[in-house]
């Protein structure tokens, strides 16, 4: 499945079978089919990274979608290059700056200054850097 190493989603996989009859196929075909070749992830979930219950307004702000890319990353999920090559220079200046993130109820995810060795961001950049380097040595 050659839209799933490119990074792509297993409804965009659909999506895009679903445009030839003679391919269209369901979601659990899909599945299946990428499962078989261990290129479906393991249940990705973002609680390490955004403990906080938050409206989704939040979790979908620009700051929230960055972190969760991030996250998708560092647990071996498969992102596009565009939304990590977003994500991993936003993460970097931050953490340059000495800031790091929080969450406030009344405003979203919010950036504060936080010491290196408290830092979440930190944290999130280095595993999600380690996996990146671990998929490129295995390819």
């Amino acid at each position: 499945m050659d839209m799933k190493r490119a990074g792509a989603t297993v409804k965009e996989i659909v999506a895009a079978l679903a445009e030839d009859p003679e391919t269209k196929r369901s979601q659990r075909w899909v599945y299946n089919v990428l499962s078989a070749q261990d290129l479906v992830n393991k249940e990705i979930t973002h609680k390490e990274w955004l403990p906080w219950v938050m409206p989704t307004e939040h979790r979908q702000s620009a700051e929230g979608q960055k972190i969760m890319i991030l996250s998708r990353v560092a647990q071996g999920g498969n992102e596009t290059w565009d939304r990590i090559n977003s994500a991993i220079p936003w993460a970097a200046s931050l953490i340059a700056e000495g800031l790091d993130y929080d969450y406030e109820a009344t405003q979203g995810i919010v950036t504060v200054p936080r010491p290196a060795e408290e830092s979440r961001l930190l944290r999130l950049f280095t595993a999600a850097n380690r996996a990146i380097q671990e998929k490129n040595d295995g390819a």
